[in-house]
């Protein structure tokens, strides 16, 4: 109930804010102003009358993803442009552009490029190659500009296309990158067992009860190793299906590390069946826990069990990448780099994939600080941007500052 009031007062905060913006485009669209340069003839720049509540409430996550990654909050005035950016985004199906701070906000043609640069600054929107309407650009928001490109290869925008070869590497990368939906893959989760008996206790020790029982009993002859005599951890792998396999970590504390490994075939969550396929092999993790300490410990349900970190990626065949942009001749590499941006560390290298062959592959590792049940942190890895776009964004904007001083907001 609580939840839901939040999410309401959230949306009518919104709502609000919207009506506020309507309120200044009418009030300027009947007196317009000497300093002002509405393009009347624009059918584009008439402010939707009604705003679904659905997309306010989107804007609001949208714009909270974007405070995250970049560590920053938004000021009333921002956070207003970055609303109408989402609703032009989502119900003109473009970028928003300088022509729209004017016609539809209201601010002067000198005021409109000098916050559209402080926009770009700050990095609340970013332009995107091939997108303008004469010489504006049109801005998307950094959360939005994956969306924006799948929906473009999907439908096609009628009466444009993109020519390839105009742009720049870079540009291509994120204009793939954006099409796909993330993979993964190497999920690090922790559970804790019951380990109520005294503790500490040695290795071996016979007094011991509960839990350290059972930790006892995983000795090297049945497989468990011991990597560190300082925390004492013993280790196991085991398989689980085709191409995927779990290490276990047992600390003498109680804790489990389980990591699911599965860099061959990823799990696509965004899809039912690679939800399914995931918790398919989380029932069976469970097995195997419960297996191990049947005998004097009890495993906790899954549904107590936290994410901790996992990796995702987008593969690309470098097959798919030839036949698209035919006059770029090599796309694989053995040889990876990796990327620093807003707070993460990306990872792009070339990997040989069992059917599709040679790929390029674009790896994010993501950890969470804080304790976020397994299934909740799955649903929140799903609505997660992909950061590396916004790495990528930040990098060809970085480059074409360098080459250009004449760029028109």
């Amino acid at each position: 109930m609580a939840t839901q009031q939040f999410k309401q007062k959230k949306v009518s905060s919104m709502v609000i804010e919207v009506n506020k913006i309507n309120a200044v485009n009418n009030s300027s669209s009947s007196s317009p102003s000497p300093s002002l340069s509405p393009n009347a003839s624009d059918s584009s720049s008439a402010i939707p009358q009604s705003v679904d509540a659905s997309i306010l409430e989107d804007a609001g996550e949208a714009l909270k993803h974007w405070e995250s990654d970049f560590n920053k909050k938004l000021t009333p005035k921002l956070r207003k442009i970055a609303i109408e950016a989402y609703i032009i985004h989502y119900s003109k199906n473009r970028g928003i552009r300088r022509e729209d701070l004017v016609g539809r906000l209201g601010y002067s043609s000198t005021y409109a490029k000098k916050i559209m640069y402080e926009c770009k600054n700050n990095k609340l929107l970013t332009p995107l190659e091939g997108h303008k309407q004469g010489r504006f650009k049109e801005y998307f928001l950094p959360t939005e500009i994956d969306r924006f490109i799948e929906k473009q290869s999907s439908n096609g925008k009628k009466g444009e296309s993109l020519d390839h070869s105009q742009l720049s590497v870079i540009q291509i990368l994120i204009n793939e990158i954006t099409g796909r939906k993330p993979t993964f893959h190497k999920l690090m989760i922790h559970v804790m067992m019951d380990h109520t008996d005294d503790f500490p206790w040695e290795d071996g020790d016979n007094d011991c009860t509960g839990f350290g029982k059972d930790y006892n009993l995983l000795t090297k002859e049945n497989g468990w190793i011991v990597k560190s005599q300082k925390n004492k951890a013993k280790v196991k792998s085991f398989k689980l299906e085709n191409k995927r396999s779990c290490t276990i970590q047992v600390y003498p504390n109680g804790k489990l590390i389980v990591i699911l490994e599965c860099s061959y075939r990823p799990f696509k969550l965004h899809e039912t069946d690679g939800c399914r396929e995931f918790f398919g092999s989380i029932g069976k993790i469970e097995l195997i826990l419960s297996q191990q300490f049947r005998q004097h410990s009890i495993v906790p349900p899954h549904g107590e069990w936290l994410l901790k970190e996992y990796d995702r990626d987008i593969t690309i065949p470098e097959s798919e990448l030839i036949e698209k942009y035919p006059y770029i001749t090599q796309w694989y590499s053995k040889e990876g780099i990796k990327i620093k941006a807003v707070g993460h560390v990306f990872q792009a290298y070339g990997k040989i994939m069992p059917i599709c062959g040679k790929c390029l592959r674009f790896e994010e590792n993501v950890s969470i600080k804080d304790d976020i049940p397994l299934e909740q942190g799955i649903k929140d890895a799903i609505k997660k941007p992909f950061a590396i776009v916004t790495a990528f964004e930040l990098l060809k904007n970085k480059n074409n500052d360098k080459t250009t001083t004449a760029d028109v907001a």
